[in-house]
């Protein structure tokens, strides 16, 4: 199963060209909602692509990224938004015989953090 995912790539906000939003709500049958509609909505995603640069709105640059797996969260910096998958995080793992955990777990004991 292929996922994608809109996104804006430049500084500005996701926002939709008022041809695009037309589109969403003929097809959805209700107005999109950038807060409660997934960015991975098949109509949305089918629009961006179908339209291109058409598709964003007036500080936006929407893209289509297709993900690798099927778990994302978007970032946001200025605007600008790009996505994190599971993949691309450098976890941090303790492991429990982990002396230096265990001496900050001791220290915040004393302080009665």
């Amino acid at each position: 199963m292929t996922v994608k995912v809109v996104v804006n790539r430049c500084c500005g906000g996701f926002g939709l060209s008022s041809i695009a939003a037309n589109m969403i709500e003929e097809r959805l049958g209700c107005k999109f909602n950038t807060y409660s509609h997934p960015r991975h909505c098949p109509v949305l995603v089918s629009i961006v692509e179908s339209l291109g640069d058409q598709a964003s709105g007036s500080f936006a640059e929407l893209d289509v990224h297709e993900l690798k797996g099927n778990k994302y969260i978007i970032r946001k910096y200025d605007g600008a938004e790009w996505i994190e998958e599971p993949a691309d995080i450098n976890w941090i793992v303790v492991k429990e015989n982990n002396k230096v955990a265990s001496l900050t777990i001791n220290r915040a004991l004393e302080l009665k953090i």
